[in-house]
C-alpha cells in the first residue's frame, strides 16, 4: 500500500484537493473507489480507500492507499489521517459502528461521516432481525412475520405452525440475510446441504436435529418462504430521508432489471425515515406466490451489488458527494427498463 507521507504535495495532489474517504467495506469497495473517480465535478477531489488486509486489487485503483491499523486504535488512526489528508467525507463500511460511536468527534472536525444510520440504537435494531421485524410490525410496514425461537422445541413447534399454512425458512435472528438461510422443505434429502448448498434447502428435521444438538444454539427466526421475486434498493439517505433510490430485480437467468418506479422503493423510503438511515444503504425485499410484497432486511452499508445502479444514470456515490459538498448534481435517468449483468474480469495484483 501506499506509504504515509507528510503532505498532499509530495502525492502529487493539490493542496486545496478534497479528499472522499472509503474505509474497508464489503465486496463493493473498489467500485465505491471507481464511481468517486469518475465524479463529474469540477473541483479538485482526491479518493482515500483502506483495508485492514493486503487487498491492492481494490485499494489501488484510489488516489492514496492505507492499511488500517488494529482494530483498537483504528478510530483515533482514522481521525487523524483524515485530517492530514483533507478528508471531508467518508463513507464507513465494516465496523462502521465504531466509527458513529464517535460521530461527534468527525463533526467537529468538520468531517461528513455516512455510517448507515444517524445512532448506534437504529444500527443495531438493523441488526437484529427479530427487533427489525417487531418494530417494522408496530408501524405497521409489510415485513416478513417471523416466530422467534432459542431451543429446538421452540423451533419445532414454530415449523410446525407456519407449516400449516405454506412453505418454511428460516434465518439467525442476527446477520446478513443470506448468512445461515434456508428453506426447510421436506421434498430434499439430508444429504442436499453438502452436495446443493447453493440452493439454500435442507430437510426439516435434519435441520432441527442439527439445532438440537448445539450446546448454545443462536436465536433464530422460522417465517413463511416467499418463493416470488427478490428485490434489492440501493439508496442514499440523509438522517432518514431518501435522496436516491433504485430497485433491482434478480432474474433467473443472472441479470438484474433495473427501475426507478417500483413499490419496493416506497417501502424503502418508510424503513429509511424509521431507522434514521444515513449513507448508502440497501433494503432487500421478495414477493410471495401472491404477488403481496415483503420487507426482509435493511443493511446499514451499501449492498455487493450497488455498482448495478451505475448503469442507471443515477450514481449514488455522486449523489453523496454532491450532498456532502454542495455541489449541483443533475443525473441524467435512463429511460425505460435496464437490464444488466456482471462479468468476471482477472486483476493482476502483483
Amino acid at each position: 500500500m501506499t506509504q504515509i507521507v507528510n503532505d498532499l504535495a509530495q502525492m502529487d495532489i493539490a493542496e486545496n484537493s478534497i479528499g472522499i474517504w472509503f474505509t474497508q467495506a464489503h465486496s463493493c469497495q473498489r467500485d465505491l473507489i471507481l464511481a468517486a473517480k469518475n465524479a463529474p465535478f469540477n473541483l479538485p477531489i482526491h479518493v482515500v480507500a483502506s483495508h485492514a488486509d493486503d487487498r491492492p486489487e481494490i485499494t489501488s485503483v484510489a488516489d492514496i492507499a492505507l492499511q488500517e491499523p488494529p482494530f483498537s486504535e483504528r478510530v483515533e488512526w482514522v481521525l487523524q489521517q483524515a485530517q492530514r489528508l483533507n478528508v471531508k467525507l467518508i463513507i464507513a463500511g465494516h465496523h462502521a459502528a465504531i466509527y458513529l460511536a464517535e460521530k461527534h468527534r468527525f463533526e467537529q472536525l468538520g468531517i461528513r461521516l455516512m455510517a448507515g444510520c444517524d445512532t448506534l440504537d437504529q444500527i443495531e435494531q438493523l441488526n437484529d432481525k427479530s427487533l427489525f421485524t417487531q418494530i417494522c410490525l408496530n408501524h405497521s410496514l409489510a415485513v416478513a412475520p417471523a416466530t422467534i425461537v432459542e431451543n429446538a422445541e421452540q423451533l419445532q413447534d414454530a415449523y410446525h405452525d407456519w407449516r400449516q399454512k405454506g412453505e418454511v425458512c428460516v434465518k439467525p435472528a442476527k446477520g446478513v440475510f443470506a448468512s445461515g438461510f434456508w428453506h426447510l422443505d421436506p421434498s430434499a434429502n439430508s444429504f442436499d446441504v453438502f452436495a446443493n448448498s447453493m440452493r439454500f434447502k435442507a430437510h426439516p428435521e435434519s435441520f432441527i436435529e442439527s439445532y438440537r444438538q448445539l450446546e448454545k444454539p443462536p436465536v433464530y427466526l422460522v417465517m413463511p418462504f416467499l418463493s416470488g421475486l427478490e428485490c434489492s434498493v440501493d439508496m442514499l439517505c440523509i438522517h432518514g430521508q431518501v435522496h436516491g433510490a433504485i430497485a433491482r430485480y434478480k432474474q433467473k437467468n443472472g441479470c438484474q432489471n433495473l427501475t426507478f418506479e417500483d413499490p419496493a422503493i416506497e417501502l424503502a423510503y418508510q424503513v429509511a425515515a424509521l431507522f434514521g438511515c444515513d449513507g448508502l444503504v440497501n433494503m432487500q425485499a421478495r414477493y410471495n406466490d401472491q404477488q403481496q410484497l415483503y420487507i426482509l432486511e435493511v443493511n446499514s452499508r451499501p449492498s455487493g451489488g450497488i455498482a448495478h445502479t451505475f448503469m442507471s444514470g443515477v450514481n449514488l456515490v455522486h449523489l453523496a458527494i454532491a450532498h456532502t459538498l454542495q455541489l449541483h448534481y443533475q443525473p441524467k435517468k435512463t429511460e425505460g427498463s435496464l437490464i444488466v449483468r456482471s462479468i468476471s474480469q482477472s486483476i493482476c495484483v502483483i
